[in-house]
């Protein structure tokens, strides 16, 4: 017994050393490659292009001396301090709706783009909203006819972004054809448009400012740390809470529920005119906390990034384009604004204007 016992090691040995590595040459199993550099699990997150790539938890870029193709994205663990790059290469588009998504029309596509699901669209994480979220309110003296175009100028300007930055848009979609443009809903050719054609209810809320309320809502529980408002009325915010929009209905009580939690801090308050006045605001309040003291831009809590930091790394032209397009640091060079509905913005107007 010992004797065959012995010859039966032998003979696993003998096939490990000569038959193992020929299989180690045949694909794995779904033709999943995992790329080298990494020891760690994947969580599933898509990238872009004819490789998308897998993503999971390492440690940072900067120990690794390891840059991401594109932005780092994180979906799994503590959002504050986890980081993410590629780990294996698997067929998907992380920011694509999936093609049963694109088959839906009218309703049954607002059904599915719930505000749990626009966050997974979102191209950024918790982590990197943090400190970095801006609002504003409506225009109330003209010009400008709206404030979103200045509130993303002043945003980028300090290293925060607005709602405008933070979904793919049609410069991107141009450039990547897989990729959707969550902000042309008034297009034809858009894949929101059946959204907007969609009869309204009397007394209910016009479906595409459903639409954007989810993505608006998405983002105000994204946000963390300090989180900025603009507005041409600092000191009559009330004015606001008079009729049917997004800030009032969506965005005001996101923010309130996390700074219950702890999870939102201070909120300041911009004069969208004199953008150097600046005070600390009282949500609960609905009012500056003291307009005797002012804060100066240079507190503002937003920072730039350590991979911002970094050395850029050479890449080809393609990589390079995509990249441009997904880091959170270079997302400033293109927004969604160019396609604000033609009845006005969705984000701060009455809905009655969408009827």
């Amino acid at each position: 017994m010992e004797q065959f016992a012995w010859t039966a090691t032998i003979v696993l040995v003998v096939w490990l050393l000569f038959a193992a590595p020929g299989a180690a040459d045949l694909p794995p199993s779904g033709s999943i490659q995992f790329t080298a550099k990494s020891e760690r699990h994947a969580s599933p997150v898509y990238h872009i292009d004819n490789v998308p790539v897998y993503y999971g938890p390492l440690v940072s870029r900067r120990a690794v001396q390891n840059r991401s193709r594109g932005i780092l994205l994180g979906r799994a663990g503590d959002p504050a301090t986890i980081e993410y790059g590629p780990l294996i290469d698997v067929p998907g588009c992380f920011f694509c709706p999936k093609e049963e998504t694109l088959d839906k029309k009218g309703r049954e596509l607002l059904a599915e783009l719930t505000t749990a699901t626009m966050i997974t669209y979102m191209k950024a994480t918790p982590a990197k909203l943090r400190n970095k979220c801006v609002f504003y309110t409506a225009a109330v003296t003209k010009p400008p006819e709206y404030l979103s175009t200045g509130a993303s100028a002043w945003a980028c300007q300090h290293n925060k972004y607005s709602i405008w930055h933070l979904w793919p848009n049609a410069y991107m979609s141009q450039q990547y054809p897989r990729f959707k443009d969550f902000y042309g809903i008034d297009e034809p050719t858009n894949w929101l448009h059946s959204i907007q054609e969609l009869p309204t209810v009397p007394n209910e809320t016009p479906p595409q400012i459903v639409y954007f309320e989810n993505m608006s809502e998405a983002m105000a529980r994204s946000c963390s740390g300090e989180v900025v408002v603009m507005s041409q009325t600092p000191k009559d915010m009330g004015r606001y809470l008079t009729y049917e929009n997004i800030w009032k209905n969506k965005e005001k009580p996101a923010l309130e529920n996390l700074q219950r939690q702890g999870k939102v801090g201070r909120v300041l308050i911009v004069d969208y005119n004199n953008p150097n006045d600046i005070w600390e605001f009282d949500l609960a309040r609905n009012a500056i906390k003291d307009v005797n003291k002012k804060i100066p831009a240079s507190q503002l809590l937003s920072r730039r990034h350590e991979e911002e930091e970094e050395e850029e790394e050479e890449e080809d032209e393609d990589e390079a384009e995509y990249a441009r397009l997904l880091r959170r640091e270079d997302v400033c060079d293109s927004s969604g604004v160019a396609q604000r509905p033609a009845a006005g913005d969705p984000f701060t107007d009455d809905y009655s204007k969408f009827r």
